[in-house]
């Protein structure tokens, strides 16, 4: 049988929990490389493996037998393999070449990714730049991206600011959101929440999860929009059911704390378990207290501890909520379960 919840959870413990809600600052987070590229990149290796491979065969060959062939007819054999495997890479870059002469934008994208994942940063902003300024929808965002982090270029968030811009002008999504959290935030611009809750809203029309969870965490706090409680979980609910952990947090929250919900703590301890599964710090310790004083389910301590230790030991965890798990493993004496 469940708790009836007759046991309170401490007032300090729900307002640490409470002021937690805020938007994520996952600057950047995707590089969007199409799925033609990613073929492009499985080619090349494969190549790359098997003309490696042959080279190490026929050298052991030699070796094995070298006294039954002459210097001429050993790099005229190596030079008739890098000759076969070589035409593939020839045939591909002689077509991109022909159709970026002919000013394709779509060609001069490829070869800046290409120039990208060679890690020839300067080409690459070139070819980006040459692209983007004939329309492409995601050169701008790439250069975004670098000058945003520094890549190739020193860091210039105006025109990282600037390259979203474009972006989002084109209709891209996550050139949106990178918009969006550049005015939430401050970044290459003064804060402006109003925009900041624009573009979140014209990224999240398109299903993308993070712009759902952030337009939510505007709605709740009110911020560049008046506060609202339902269409924060109209929001958050979006972006949960597709498996944001962020998002089922919030959600698990709002039925905790009976924000803009009736307060329901099986709901609560649900959407927790699904974030907390999935790595999320917050969740891990609002369950960790759920399973503690027996909220949503029956006391359980020893799980309480688990998921406080998970926070401990886990290297990705916020600094702040390593800090609320020690906290809590020591003032409840958790070593004991």
């Amino acid at each position: 049988m469940k708790n009836s919840g007759k046991t309170k959870i401490p007032n300090g413990v729900m307002k640490s929990i409470e002021k937690s809600l805020k938007p994520e600052q996952n600057f950047s987070r995707e590089w969007p490389i199409n799925k033609r590229n990613k073929r492009g990149q499985i080619v090349t290796f494969i190549q790359s493996f098997i003309l490696n491979l042959l080279t190490q065969a026929l050298t052991l060959t030699l070796f094995l037998c070298k006294k039954e062939f002459t210097m001429k007819k050993i790099l005229l054999i190596i030079f008739v393999f890098i000759l076969i495997f070589s035409f593939s890479f020839a045939d591909v870059s002689q077509e991109l070449m022909k159709k970026v002469e002919n000013g394709d934008r779509r060609a001069q994208f490829e070869v800046g990714v290409k120039y990208y994942q060679a890690e020839d940063y300067k080409k690459a902003l070139k070819w980006f730049k040459k692209s983007a300024n004939q329309g492409h929808q995601v050169a701008p965002y790439n250069l975004g991206f670098m000058y945003s982090r520094g890549i190739g270029i020193k860091k210039d968030l105006s025109k990282a600011l600037k390259w979203y811009k474009k972006s989002s002008d084109a209709g891209n999504f996550k050139g949106q959101y990178q918009l969006a959290l550049m005015y939430d935030f401050g970044r290459g611009t003064p804060k402006n929440y109003k925009k900041a809750y624009k573009y979140y809203k014209l990224s999240a029309k398109e299903g993308y999860r993070p712009a759902q969870h952030n337009l939510g965490i505007m709605y709740i706090n009110g911020k560049g929009v008046p506060k609202n409680l339902k269409k924060a979980y109209e929001n958050f609910k979006k972006a949960a059911k597709n498996g944001y952990p962020a998002s089922q947090c919030s959600l698990g929250m709002m039925y905790h704390f009976g924000n803009g919900v009736e307060k329901n703590y099986e709901e609560a301890f649900k959407w927790y378990s699904m974030a907390a599964l999935k790595g999320n710090d917050k969740a891990q310790f609002n369950l960790a207290t759920l399973h503690f004083y027996g909220k949503g389910t029956e006391v359980d301590k020893s799980r309480a501890k688990y998921w406080i230790n998970k926070i401990i030991k886990n290297k990705n965890a916020s600094k702040k909520f390593k800090e609320k798990a020690k906290k809590f493993w020591k003032d409840h004496e958790l070593e004991k379960y």
